[in-house]
């Protein structure tokens, strides 16, 4: 994936992350997978910088990719293909009124499970809500993703504070017209104490003529796969090789952040 670091640097200064793995009681080990597992598109028209995030020890957890996309869809996931999706951003300007650089919009996501692929139970489970920074930029040739998120007091579903699950990551973005579906892998993932690794796609319509307070996001679904995680010896969070899929169809779009 082509990127400018200098500027993607900049860019992650402004992003915070997260989303919630809840913890389960199996053994920490992926389900076993086919033997060599390939990142082929097959069919799907898709950037060929998708396939640079399904690494070998991706590919272990997911299977390959084509048949993994295949799956995720039958349960719900949208994916949206192409090459030229929506820029999400937002130019952040100077007191003279210059433009300075782009940043992210920032969005309330609920997290409401539809399907877990270790624990079927969890498919009606609510999440809680998720601060969520999402940008996408066109540098060169790519669309490139800058994502965060960052997890929301809820009194009713969580015992902790805001910011206790969060993650940050930067992919590619892919999509038509208004939608876009966003691949990206967080690496410095922490829940509570507890550091994670974890491959995330975020696909939605984002409408470009939504102005005020109205809803700028819509028919959102994520999928999320923790590849790997810390020491966590009370199970707090779900196991490695969990696959995941959440859904908000009407996220709220917060104009001001600050």
């Amino acid at each position: 994936m082509k990127t400018k670091s200098n500027f993607i640097r900049l860019i992650l200064f402004f992003l915070i992350g997260s989303f919630s793995f809840f913890g389960c009681v199996l053994d920490d080990e992926p389900s076993i997978i086919e033997e060599d597992p390939t990142n082929d598109l097959g069919d799907y028209d898709l950037p060929s910088s998708v396939q640079d995030l399904f690494t070998p020890s991706v590919l272990e957890i997911t299977g390959s990719l084509e048949p993994f996309l295949d799956k995720i869809i039958s349960r719900g996931m949208e994916i949206n293909t192409g090459i030229r999706p929506p820029e999400i951003n937002k130019t952040i300007s100077s007191q003279d009124g210059l433009p300075l650089f782009k940043a992210p919009l920032e969005f309330r996501i609920k997290n409401d499970c539809i399907y877990d692929e270790l624990y079927p139970s969890y498919a009606d489970s609510t999440f809680g809500g998720y601060f969520d920074s999402l940008m996408i930029l066109k540098l060169e040739e790519d669309y490139v993703s800058y994502v965060s998120y960052n997890s929301e007091t809820d009194k009713d579903i969580y015992p902790f504070s805001n910011g206790y699950d969060q993650g940050r990551g930067v992919g590619i973005a892919t999509g038509e017209g208004l939608k876009f579906s966003v691949f990206y892998k967080v690496d410095d993932g922490r829940y509570g104490n507890i550091s994670y690794q974890a491959l995330w796609i975020i696909s939605g319509t984002f409408d470009l003529k939504v102005q005020n307070r109205e809803m700028a996001l819509k028919d959102v679904t994520k999928c999320m796969v923790l590849l790997s995680k810390g020491n966590d010896p009370q199970s707090e969070m779900a196991n490695v090789g969990t696959i995941r899929i959440f859904k908000d169809e009407n996220p709220l779009m917060i104009l001001n952040p600050d």
